[in-house]
């Protein structure tokens, strides 16, 4: 057999396996897409099934805000806690204690500020 002929069989039979290999990932690449909607269909299903087990009731629309003073945000100015720090009077637990103490603090100041004018975001 000339060396033409048989280079030519080499590259038929290399086009027949990259196209078999291009059919083999074509095909795996479907089934890992279905495989991943069976999962988000179970976890819908699995949500639907707890919230059917729950019973709970269904929440009711917010009553409409009919003041005419504008509404305002909220904001809460929280940086540079620093909860790595490590002294003789602040740790991690300090820091957390401080967070909690403003966070509870901020929040009823909020709702004082909410009897006055809406305040919808924080």
């Amino acid at each position: 057999m000339p060396a033409d002929e048989l280079e030519e069989l080499r590259s038929i039979d290399r086009e027949q396996a990259l196209r078999q290999a291009n059919a083999t990932l074509q095909t795996q690449l479907i089934a890992a897409k279905n495989k991943g909607a069976e999962i988000v269909n179970a976890v819908y299903q699995a949500a639907y099934d707890a919230s059917l087990l729950a019973r709970t009731e269904k929440a009711k629309p917010p009553v409409p805000d009919k003041r005419t003073k504008s509404a305002e945000v909220a904001l809460w100015h929280m940086t540079d806690w620093q909860g790595a720090k490590l002294t003789t009077s602040y740790n991690s637990e300090v820091m957390k204690e401080r967070a909690w103490l403003f966070a509870t603090k901020a929040a009823k100041i909020t709702e004082i500020q909410r009897t006055d004018h809406p305040v919808k975001d924080c």
